[in-house]
C-alpha cells in the first residue's frame, strides 16, 4: 500500500503532462473559482484534506451543466494529490473505452489499462459522454469496480445526476459510485471565467 505524504512538494509540469492532463487546465487553481460558487470551499476542504481522502478511499462526484468548471475542479483536485506525491491518470470516458478496446499503450513499457490499474487516483471526465451500448457499460463499471476495491480515488465528472446514472449504468454501478464518492454540485461559469482571462489579456 502506497503513503502520501503530509507535506506538499513542488510540482513540476513534467507531473502534469504524465498525468494526460488536458494541457489547458495545468495552471488551474483553487483561485480561478469564484468566491460566489458554493462548490469551491467543498473543493478547498478536500484538497486540504487529501491524504485523509486517500486514507478512506473518498473520491468526489462533480456534477453540472456543460462549462461549469467540473474538469478544472477535478484538475484542481488532481494536481493536489500529485504535490503530495500521488500518482493520477486522466481520461474521459470515451477515451477510456477506446483506449480499452484498441489496447493503446502509455509508454514503451505500460498499456493506458495497465496504467489506470496502477495509479492512485483515476480522474474520469463526462461520464455519460461516450457512446451508449452494453460494450461500453461494461468497460466502464469493471474499470470503476476496481477503483472501489482496491481503495483508491476516484474522481469522476459528468453532467448526469446521480439518480439519472442509475438509469444509464444500472443499480450496482450506481451503488459503487455512492459508495466510495462524495457528491459536489458545480454551479459555476467557467466560461464566463475564462473570457474574462481572455479579456484581460487583451487590454492588459
Amino acid at each position: 500500500m502506497f503513503l502520501v505524504r503530509k507535506e506538499q512538494i513542488d510540482l513540476p509540469l513534467e507531473s502534469c503532462r504524465r498525468t494526460c492532463l488536458p494541457r489547458r487546465y495545468w495552471e488551474a487553481t483553487i483561485a480561478q473559482i469564484p468566491d460566489e460558487c458554493s462548490y469551491k470551499k467543498v473543493i478547498n476542504k478536500y484538497c486540504g484534506r487529501i491524504y485523509d481522502a486517500f486514507r478512506e478511499g473518498i473520491g468526489l462526484y462533480l456534477s453540472g451543466s456543460a462549462k461549469s468548471g467540473k474538469t478544472a475542479a477535478a484538475a484542481i483536485v488532481g494536481k493536489a494529490a500529485l504535490t503530495h506525491n500521488a500518482t493520477v491518470y486522466f481520461t474521459t470516458a470515451a477515451d477510456m473505452v477506446r483506449h480499452h478496446l484498441d489496447r493503446e499503450m502509455y509508454d514503451l513499457d505500460q498499456s493506458v489499462q495497465e496504467r489506470v490499474d496502477d495509479v492512485n487516483m483515476l480522474i474520469l471526465d463526462d461520464l455519460g459522454g461516450e457512446q451508449q451500448n452494453s460494450a461500453t457499460n461494461d468497460i466502464l463499471q469493471r474499470v470503476v469496480r476496481r477503483v472501489y476495491h482496491q481503495k483508491r480515488l476516484l474522481v469522476l465528472t459528468t453532467a448526469l445526476k446521480p439518480s439519472q446514472v442509475k438509469d444509464f449504468y444500472g443499480d450496482d454501478f450506481h451503488k459503487t459510485i455512492c459508495s466510495c464518492t462524495l457528491g459536489v454540485s458545480v454551479n459555476g461559469d467557467w466560461a464566463a471565467h475564462a473570457q474574462a482571462q481572455i479579456k484581460n489579456f487583451i487590454e492588459g
